[in-house]
């Protein structure tokens, strides 16, 4: 029965919830963009190891069979946290255009009502 369930709407509402929302998106957004520019800092201040063979630093170093290349590592907690400020950024910034758009919708209906369903009302009002 509650699958069936409408809920009337007028415009000025939805579009009311559609800005919050939208308002809402930009802020994580740009809470994402400045966790982001830090990430990008602490990466360039100390993400790079570079390891080198104890025999390179001596006088063997040139004449040893088990002289070794250096070898730079990127710090992998410092790159997974880089993307993962990516994607938040971008799902974020879709979420925003998304919501932008109904705003731009809703606010040329008026007073014309909509009927919502569940899923409708969980776009507009929903918390998560």
């Amino acid at each position: 029965m509650k699958e069936t369930w409408q809920f009337p709407y007028t415009a000025d509402v939805l579009t009311d919830a559609a800005f919050k929302k939208m308002s809402h998106h930009d802020d994580r957004m740009k809470w994402w963009l400045e966790k982001q520019a830090e990430k990008f800092a602490e990466i360039k201040e100390k993400g790079l190891t570079i390891h080198e063979s104890v025999a390179a630093n001596s006088s063997f170093g040139l004449i040893s069979n088990s002289y070794q290349q250096p070898t730079i590592t990127l710090d992998h907690n410092l790159t997974s946290d880089l993307t993962e400020c990516q994607n938040k950024v971008a799902w974020h910034k879709a979420k925003v255009a998304e919501y932008e758009a109904w705003v731009e919708v809703l606010s040329s209906q008026g007073k014309s009502t909509f009927n919502l369903n569940h899923s409708d009302w969980l776009f507009f009002f929903g918390t998560r």
